[in-house]
């Protein structure tokens, strides 16, 4: 069961009201399960999959995490 929205870390915070999906899970499929692209993160978390909105915060974080990696 999810817990309710006011009680979700920063990184729990939900990312994908549609289906359901938080921030750290896309973070999870981006940085554990390698996925590289917004059809990648909804082909592995949902998050993407219904209206479309959360799209940008997935490009977002596929660029943190693309900058972070490069200045490693």
């Amino acid at each position: 069961m999810t817990p309710p929205a006011n009680s979700l870390t920063q990184a729990d915070r939900m990312l994908c009201r549609c289906l359901k999906v938080t921030e750290s899970q896309v973070e999870q499929a981006i940085t554990l399960d390698g996925a590289a692209s917004v059809r990648c993160v909804t082909k592995q978390t949902g998050a993407g999959g219904g209206c479309n909105a959360c799209h940008c915060a997935i490009k977002s974080l596929l660029a943190r995490r693309h900058a972070s990696h490069v200045s490693h």
